[in-house]
């Protein structure tokens, strides 16, 4: 066999490879992908059960049982959830789906589901589990499971995989389908054929006219367990047969091209017998024309190995000047060189059009990334960036800062006057991240903006807040907030938090949380009732307001930064510049979490009260010292 027909062959054989391969990564990419949002949305839902135990003062099994049995009657999704005390036993009835008991069942690492749904031993951040139900083999569930610590209980969410599984069967057939079309466009030589096949000597795909013997697809399975790649065997009318072979180990798939000795032999005897056909006829005639002719017979070829030699040095991505040429030789051969032709034409332009649509989806990708680029900023246009932000105001010193974990955030915060001497301070953090949670927060900073200008406590202010953002709120969003009203001559703070984190007082170089809830996360549900609550600054205290993207950032050991580093923090710093306090705080967190990927928006509003005397005695010292 001569190099061109040998790589004839085995450019044929890297095609076949390489369109598997392509076919296959596009069936794994959409079974990740809808597996990984199935995982997004049991996360989000417990986190949502979670947080609306959290913010129960002090939940009672009765009513978390009947927020679970409500939330499986008015679910539309396939997802059940479920309530378990700290021995590993359901506290809500078994619905129809018949979810088996936690010592029944096993995750890959051959651990019962009763040991892993130990508050102690599931992760803070939770834990999913794939298993397959005694009662029903054929399906296979999906089950996320989060720590209640205050009660010791565990919050499972469940949810079947039987459509993904479904889905991905049927893509997988539709793959075979398509190289079946894919191969039968393939020429390998005259009646060569590719065959695709399964260990169980099933056959997928068969470009040939005749059936595939059990015998010899038994060696091909033999030899490639040996390592080998290529065997022959002897056909009553083709005489010997080369067949090369691979293993696709993804879906257990053999591929096998084979074509007739004889065929592959071809070309390289038809030129040597052309050629002594024409050194014999021209032997007496001049030596001028003897060459001509043997290299008018091995232009075809010529013209291929240079197109194959200038292959890796292409651009697909544009057309090639040389193209004209090599498309001339299906047409002009009608031999082996014409069918090898056909062959690299089909490989260009199955490669410029998998180019091609690299290049779409590259273009598609930056054009959404330049679309939440703009995003971001009119985001960060909502919220007030210029500080000090009220430089005529001399009654307190006010900082604030917003880094989301994503593009956008879902992390709010606002400060704005009511009138001359009554300032409202906002802080929140929505549920979620990204796009939605950004859509959310700018809807919220809106409402709230409107709701407190009417002049209404924060209290009352809250309750119309919530019950706006709960109608036509279909992804069932919410928001942890907290709003309060400082009276600058008197520092009286009326406020009302909304689930949120408590406010911390530092006074005297000591801080204080500012213990008490108004009520549970706004837009959760409507018609809450949120009570007033209030304290008097004094001068020189400082309210320091934080989302939890602060105290649970983690590092690599997957420990949580924790309230005790964040007091100790503003304690330690309690007398430098409110600036200053801010940036220390962000620099340890990122200290702290090191490499590890930012988890959630951090957000932090600092505020220092320096008495109604600033406005009025020029005595008074209220520069903060820098």
């Amino acid at each position: 066999m001569t190099q061109s027909e040998e790589r004839s062959l085995a450019n044929i054989f890297q095609l076949v490879e390489l369109n598997i391969a392509s076919s296959y990564s596009q069936l794994l990419s959409n079974k990740y992908e809808s597996v990984k949002a199935r995982k997004t949305q049991l996360r989000q839902e417990a986190d949502r059960l979670h947080i609306f135990f959290s913010h129960i003062k002090n939940p009672t099994p009765s009513e978390c049982v009947a927020i679970v049995n409500k939330l499986n009657a008015t679910s539309n999704d396939a997802i059940e959830f479920q309530l378990y005390d700290a021995h590993g036993n359901s506290m809500v009835t078994p619905s129809h789906s018949a979810i088996p008991t936690l010592s029944e069942i096993k995750n890959p690492r051959n651990r019962s589901l009763q040991q892993i749904t130990h508050p102690d031993e599931v992760n803070p951040n939770g834990e999913f589990v794939v298993f397959t139900p005694k009662h029903d083999p054929e399906e296979t569930k999906l089950a996320y499971f989060k720590p209640y610590r205050k009660k010791q209980w565990t919050i499972a969410a469940f949810t079947p995989l039987s459509d993904i599984e479904a889905t991905a069967e049927r893509r997988k057939k539709k793959l075979t389908e398509s190289l079946d079309k894919a191969f039968a466009n393939m020429n390998v030589f005259n009646s060569g054929y590719i065959a695709l096949f399964e260990e169980d000597f099933t056959v997928l795909v068969n470009s040939g006219t005749e059936t595939l013997s059990t015998a010899l697809m038994q060696r091909i399975i033999t030899a490639s367990k040996k390592g080998q790649k290529t065997l022959t065997s002897t056909h009553r009318q083709k005489g010997v047969m080369e067949h090369r072979f691979f293993l696709f180990r993804p879906l257990r798939w053999y591929v096998m091209v084979s074509a007739p000795v004889s065929e592959i032999l071809k070309p390289a005897e038809d030129i040597q017998r052309r050629m002594l056909i024409v050194v014999i006829s021209v032997f007496f005639c001049c030596l001028l024309v003897s060459m001509t002719l043997i290299e008018h017979t091995l232009h075809p070829i010529r013209t291929l190995t240079r197109f194959a030699r200038r292959l890796p040095e292409k651009d697909f991505s544009t057309p090639h000047e040389n193209d004209t040429e090599l498309s001339s030789l299906p047409t002009t051969q009608n031999d082996e060189i014409g069918d090898l032709a056909r062959s690299y034409e089909f490989m260009c332009h199955e490669l410029k059009a998998n180019i091609q649509n690299l290049m779409d989806a590259t273009a598609a990708k930056e054009r959404i990334q330049g679309e939440l680029n703009v995003g971001k900023e009119i985001q960060e246009g909502i919220l007030p960036k210029e500080f000090p932000p009220f430089p005529d105001r001399n009654e307190f010193v006010l900082h604030a800062f917003l880094e989301p974990a994503k593009e956008i955030g879902g992390d709010l915060y606002d400060f704005f006057f009511l009138d001359e001497d009554r300032l409202c301070l906002v802080l929140g953090d929505v549920s979620g991240k990204g796009v939605p949670a950004a859509i959310f927060m700018a809807v919220a900073v809106t409402i709230i903006r409107s709701t407190m200008q009417e002049g209404l406590p924060a209290h009352s202010a809250m309750d119309k807040i919530n019950n706006a953002l709960t109608r036509n709120n279909p992804t069932s969003m919410f928001v942890s907030l907290f709003i309060g009203v400082l009276n600058t001559k008197t520092g009286q703070l009326n406020y009302a938090n909304g689930g949120h984190n408590p406010p911390v007082i530092i006074r005297n170089g000591a801080t204080k949380e500012l213990s008490g809830i108004s009520g549970l996360v706004v837009g959760g549900m409507e018609n809450i009732p949120y009570a007033p609550l209030s304290i008097t600054l004094q001068k020189g205290d400082a309210l320091f307001l934080y989302t939890d993207g602060i105290t649970e950032a983690l590092n690599k050991q997957q420990e949580l930064f924790g309230a005790d580093r964040l007091f100790t923090l503003l304690e330690t710093y309690a007398d430098h510049p409110v600036e200053q306090i801010l940036t220390e705080i962000r620099e340890h967190v990122s200290t702290f979490s090191g490499d590890e990927p930012q988890s959630d928006d951090l957000t932090m509003l600092l505020l220092r009260y320096q008495g109604h005397q600033c406005m009025s005695s020029p005595a008074y010292n209220c520069v903060e010292n820098s």
